[in-house]
């Protein structure tokens, strides 16, 4: 309460913008890149407070370039690159549009043998290692997985990735300026 907002360091400069759009108990709330500047639990307690006013019903619209928490926290999204929209929808129909799912695992037996049973199977695009892991390109995971499990295949640890905002947004805009070329 005894300091000047200039002694503070950029994220308690953050914090004290945010309390202070807060205090009017607006409907509508506007922020610019919030968590710019903020360390790792003062962003992790700001999404907690959006997450618990937009439940209060309040509209919450934010800019970011971190496409993370954008994919984390909000219900709609609107991607822009060159002051055009490229994507508008919630994170997971602006994903499905774009990105192919993935499956990696690991595999005591990993071998040719085990890759083309694996690129034989219903949905699977492709097949490749990455990381030490056995990675798989599909349209349906559910398929993908069933089958690998109907094959009784030697798999372990699997993780399902759906792809990110970035992953699209890279997608996007490369398409559109290739187009442009």
């Amino acid at each position: 309460m005894n300091r000047y907002t200039e002694k503070l360091s950029g994220g308690q400069k953050r914090s004290l913008g945010f309390a202070m759009a807060l205090a009017g108990d607006p409907e509508v709330l506007f922020f610019d890149e919030p968590t710019v500047g903020l360390d790792t639990v003062a962003r992790r307690r700001f999404w907690e407070t959006v997450h618990k006013l937009a439940k209060q019903g309040k509209t919450i619209l934010f800019t970011t370039h971190y496409l993370q928490e954008a994919d984390d926290a909000a219900n709609r999204i609107i991607l822009f690159n060159q002051g055009s929209i490229v994507a508008d929808g919630t994170p997971g129909e602006i994903k499905s549009r774009i990105i192919h799912s993935s499956l990696s695992f690991l595999s005591d037996q990993d071998g040719p043998e085990l890759r083309n049973k694996l690129s034989l199977l219903p949905s699977i695009i492709n097949c490749y290692d990455k990381d030490g892991r056995i990675n798989i390109s599909t349209d349906d995971t559910d398929t993908a997985l069933a089958a690998i499990f109907g094959n009784q295949l030697p798999v372990r640890d699997i993780r399902i990735h759906s792809g990110s905002l970035d992953e699209v947004f890279e997608q996007l805009t490369t398409t559109q300026e290739e187009t442009a070329i």
